[in-house]
């Protein structure tokens, strides 16, 4: 599936859940991805030619109609049918670009070298949302190039909270001669 039908699907589902509740359409969507990435058996499964339609349709019937989201199984239902499951990551990362617009939501990526706890996450998305006046999403990231802080991308820009960075910063205020009011 090309890159404008993925775009299509996700503003499909877009216009149709937009009257549902979209935080919901984002955690089931992204239940899914979790699902596919967690059981292998369970992707080849949504994306072998050998099983019929129709059985792929039951089994998404079976597993998601716990959602309560209508259009949603209906969407998988028709992603199905198209043998579109291949590009559901693609789709997905299309709806969220949609519902994050209209939710006022940012999205972003933390990159640290250990693994954050949720707690630490948050209040780094807490930090940035009043410096943002909008909600912000973080993801973790490890890097190994990250020795220690952290460095957030949002919507392009870069905050670079690296000891690295800083020792950098500092480099340059000793070659100018002290002169800088960096802290």
């Amino acid at each position: 599936m090309n890159s404008s039908m993925c775009e299509g699907f996700a503003k499909a589902l877009f216009s149709l859940t937009k009257k549902e509740d979209l935080l919901n359409v984002n955690l089931a969507l992204d239940e899914v991805k979790k699902q596919m990435d967690e059981n292998k058996d369970f992707s080849l499964f949504l994306l072998s030619y050998e099983v019929s339609t129709l059985q792929k349709q039951k089994v998404l019937n079976n597993v998601f109609s716990l959602f309560n989201l209508p259009h949603f199984v209906s969407f998988l239902s028709v992603l199905a049918s198209y043998h579109g499951f291949d590009t559901f990551e693609k789709v997905i990362d299309d709806f969220h670009s949609l519902s994050d617009l209209e939710l006022g939501i940012k999205r972003g990526i933390v990159y640290t070298r250990f693994h954050l706890s949720k707690s630490d996450l948050e209040k780094i998305e807490a930090a940035f949302e009043m410096k943002e006046k909008k909600t912000i999403k973080l993801k973790n990231i490890i890097d190994f190039n990250v020795i220690g802080g952290l460095k957030v991308s949002l919507d392009g820009e870069v905050y670079d909270y690296t000891i690295a960075n800083r020792l950098n910063k500092l480099r340059a205020s000793l070659i100018q001669g002290g002169n800088s009011n960096e802290d």
